[in-house]
């Protein structure tokens, strides 16, 4: 082996030394994410083998900021109230029905309010004796389970496949 092969062992060394501790880390050192509100989440957390752990999609653990759908509310009646009770409360409010919304074997009726005056109608419908709960018909989100993956194995194998070519080049090159 000349002095330019074993120059050239050391720098790619070095190279892959210096790429491979860049991802290590230690045991209880943590990567947030920031989300769009500013508000910082866990991202990756240093495992026992000082390797990272990260979650897939950060963004899912950002806080929701409550979402409703304008001009609608979710009423929940008291016990023994009959459909026919409740209709009939709502039609002495000049309030209405929503559609399609037949949710009464849970004792509870979408409701159609002025939109922006949401809040008052909360007010006033949880003051009559019949309504169990008022509340804003809420938008959920349906976000993927959090699946977290160690992603620091394909820096070793990456590695691991430069550092065979390095040995099989020198190698080739001592055979000659």
């Amino acid at each position: 082996m000349n002095k330019k092969h074993i120059f050239s062992f050391f720098l790619v060394f070095i190279i892959l030394f210096n790429f491979v501790g860049a991802i290590q880390c230690s045991e209880g050192e943590t990567k947030n994410y920031t989300c769009p509100d500013g508000t910082e989440v866990g991202w990756c957390h240093c495992n026992s083998e000082n390797l990272f752990i990260c979650v897939n999609s950060p963004e899912n653990s950002c806080p929701i900021t409550e979402e409703y759908v304008p001009g609608e509310l979710i009423l929940g009646f008291n016990e023994g109230i009959s459909k026919e009770q409740a209709e009939e409360l709502i039609e002495q409010l000049d309030l209405t029905l929503k559609q399609d919304s037949d949710l009464w074997n849970l004792n509870v009726l979408v409701i159609n309010v002025p939109v922006g005056e949401e809040q008052t109608w909360i007010k006033t419908l949880e003051q009559e004796s019949i309504v169990d709960y008022a509340e804003l018909n809420g938008i959920v989100h349906a976000h993927e389970p959090e699946d977290t993956k160690n992603y620091n194995y394909i820096y070793y194998i990456i590695g691991a496949i430069i550092l065979i070519i390095i040995i099989g080049f020198l190698l080739k090159n001592r055979k000659n």
